[in-house]
């Protein structure tokens, strides 16, 4: 159906700009099964066909829709993709020798490494 990275998406996207009105808390650290429990306190979800159905149980919940196969989500009047948490960092990575000093660079007991 739609994976615990998708459903972190969507409740990090409500959280951040308030359309529940109470705050899904402590979501990445729970079971997929748990945040279903409380997303289905706001919503009844229901899936059809390769689409998964938001549909707010109170007013001022927007109705929103989830495509499976394409993994987009319908906000705004369009398909979105919801960003991740974080931005993938790049690993840093040196080339040739390197010197790695610990404390001051004039200090005598400066420690360096070579690879």
């Amino acid at each position: 159906m739609i994976s615990k990275d998708q459903l972190a998406r969507f409740v990090r996207y409500l959280n951040q700009n308030h359309l529940a009105s109470n705050k899904i808390r402590y979501f990445s650290t729970k079971r997929k099964k748990k945040i279903m429990e409380e997303l289905r306190k706001l919503y009844s979800i229901e899936t059809i066909g390769h689409i998964v159905h938001f549909v707010g149980r109170n007013k001022s919940i927007v109705d929103t829709k989830f495509m499976i196969e394409s993994k987009l989500w319908w906000i705004d009047q369009k398909w979105i993709t919801l960003p991740r948490s974080k931005q993938t960092v790049p690993p840093i990575q040196f080339k040739g020798p390197i010197t790695l000093y610990f404390g001051y660079p004039n200090d005598d007991e400066a420690v360096s490494s070579h690879p």
